[in-house]
C-alpha cells in the first residue's frame, strides 16, 4: 500500500527512484508537438520531485518534499527542516 504526506495526501515516492527515472540529460523531443511532450515531460519531473517524501525519526509521520519546503522550519540540531508534526529531525523515506 502506497503511504501518503501527513498533510497534503499526495502518494510519497523514494527520492533515489525519482533520481534514477530523471537521471542523464533528459528526454530528447524532436518533431510536430516536441514542445507539448517537453512541457508535459517537465511538468511531471516537478510533480515527482515534489512527492519525494521524508520522514520524522521521532514520530514516524511522512511529508513530501513540497510541503516541507512550503511550511517547515529548521530543526534547531541538525539544520534541516524539522517535522511538521512533532518538530522532529526528518530522515530519507524508504516507502
Amino acid at each position: 500500500m502506497s503511504k501518503k504526506c501527513s498533510r497534503c495526501g499526495v502518494v510519497l515516492l523514494i527520492d533515489t527512484e525519482v533520481d534514477r527515472k530523471y537521471s542523464g540529460g533528459g528526454a530528447s523531443f524532436i518533431g510536430a508537438g516536441a514542445g507539448n511532450r517537453a512541457a508535459g515531460y517537465m511538468a511531471q519531473k516537478q510533480r515527482d520531485m515534489d512527492a519525494a517524501g521524508v520522514t520524522c525519526a521521532v514520530c514516524g509521520k511522512n511529508f513530501c518534499s513540497k510541503c516541507m519546503l512550503t511550511y517547515g522550519s529548521r530543526h534547531p540540531a541538525s539544520g534541516g527542516l524539522a517535522c511538521l508534526e512533532c518538530g522532529g529531525r526528518m530522515t530519507n523515506f524508504r516507502g
